[in-house]
């Protein structure tokens, strides 16, 4: 969904009945706005999204590169904090293991050849 005064972009994802599908739901997060908070909204943990995108990524036939960087995004603003034996775990549930190697080897070839401070 996207809110087009404000250019703000929603991933709206469709639980499915399967065991993943109940995890994002017992682990979201409860958010309040500072200036209403009777206004709330919950969302999927950081490593849910990337779980949840890699696998719309592996559906969709590998193409949307737009999937592709959303993940490497996540990965670079929450990557030291994600709980990765959880993200595995579930990784090879989901049949998206190769996929988030991919994206860990991705992440860790860009800090190395980033320079410090760029």
């Amino acid at each position: 969904m996207i809110d087009r005064p404000s250019i703000f972009l929603i991933d709206v994802f469709l639980p499915k009945d399967r065991p993943f599908d109940h995890h994002p739901m017992q682990r979201r997060i409860r958010i309040r706005r500072m200036a209403h908070p009777e206004h709330e909204a919950f969302f999927s943990t950081a490593g849910d999204l990337v779980l949840s995108k890699l696998e719309g990524f592996r559906q969709g036939g590998e193409v949307f590169e737009s999937q592709r960087r959303d993940v490497l995004g996540i990965l670079r603003v929450q990557g030291d904090v994600l709980d990765w034996e959880d993200l595995r775990r579930w990784a090879a549930e989901l049949g998206v293991a190769d996929l988030l190697e991919r994206a860990r080897e991705a992440m860790a070839s860009e800090s190395v050849s980033t320079p410090v401070g760029a």
